[in-house]
């Protein structure tokens, strides 16, 4: 059991609307699928906290959902991505080290449009890219 706010954010996809779908959602789903069991009112308990709570499954996968070669690259990238909201993917990536004739190549060959924002980025869109950064 955990705050509401946090299942949320730990079960988000890249469609969950706001800030939801971020760095802790691509982390979890990495290793495990996380499933909304149910929430659980402030009222249930005693005394009442200021917050609901939710009920959520996490099942441990057998293999990570996708191989990565370089999981510090990966969480380099979606540190970047994940950081700067505001700012489009490219100029995520760039402001954080990445090189931009690099970045620029690996968003093209992963047909990833670069005025996207990480949080529109599935779990292997951004493995599809730690791939490409990694040459």
């Amino acid at each position: 059991m955990v705050q509401y706010e946090v299942a949320k954010r730990i079960i988000a996809d890249e469609k969950a609307p706001g800030k939801e779908y971020g760095m802790l959602s691509i982390l979890v789903n990495y290793w495990c699928n996380a499933e909304f069991i149910c929430k659980v009112p402030a009222g249930s308990f005693y005394p009442p906290p200021k917050v609901d709570s939710a009920i959520i499954k996490l099942t441990a996968r057998e293999e990570p959902l996708v191989k990565l070669d370089n999981p510090t690259l990966f969480r380099k990238i979606t540190r970047a991505a994940f950081g700067t909201r505001r700012k489009t993917l490219k100029n995520a990536l760039v402001n954080n080290g990445f090189d931009t004739r690099k970045v620029n190549y690996a968003l093209e060959k992963a047909d990833i449009d670069p005025k996207r924002r990480g949080e529109t980025l599935s779990l292997v869109d951004f493995k599809n890219l730690t791939e490409l950064l990694d040459l």
